[in-house]
């Protein structure tokens, strides 16, 4: 199972319960290091800051693909970006459709270190 180290995380979503049981399973993994954004306009302005290793983003936030905003920006800095969505209807999306993603429904500490796995070893 990947352990965490000293790659930073951060977490975005606008539902508040999933953050932190994103954020309680990162710390169970070993990241030490993790910060989160309630909103894709909160994530952009702390892209420069914090400088995330890794991105995990729901895509229908506060605006209904506000997530897309942040996958383009992110992945524009070069960052693995992964997904952690309630919805799969993203799944037929060009931009999303080889992005690695978890339901929110399936969010497990495997399923977690699963995905983060595979952007350690795609980034």
């Amino acid at each position: 199972m990947t352990r965490g180290g000293t790659t930073s995380v951060l977490v975005v979503d606008d539902d508040p319960q999933c953050r932190r049981l994103t954020l309680r399973l990162l710390g169970e993994l070993g990241y030490e290091s993790t910060y989160e954004a309630a909103s894709a306009v909160e994530a952009l302005l702390m892209l420069p800051r914090v400088q995330p290793g890794i991105v995990l983003t729901d895509i229908a936030m506060e605006q209904e693909s506000s997530g897309l905003v942040v996958v383009e920006q992110v992945r524009a800095l070069g960052i693995p970006v992964g997904l952690i969505s309630g919805i799969a209807a993203y799944a037929d999306d060009p931009l999303l459709a080889r992005l690695p993603r978890v339901l929110k429904e399936e969010l497990t500490l495997e399923s977690l270190a699963a995905l983060i796995s595979t952007l350690q070893a795609d980034g």
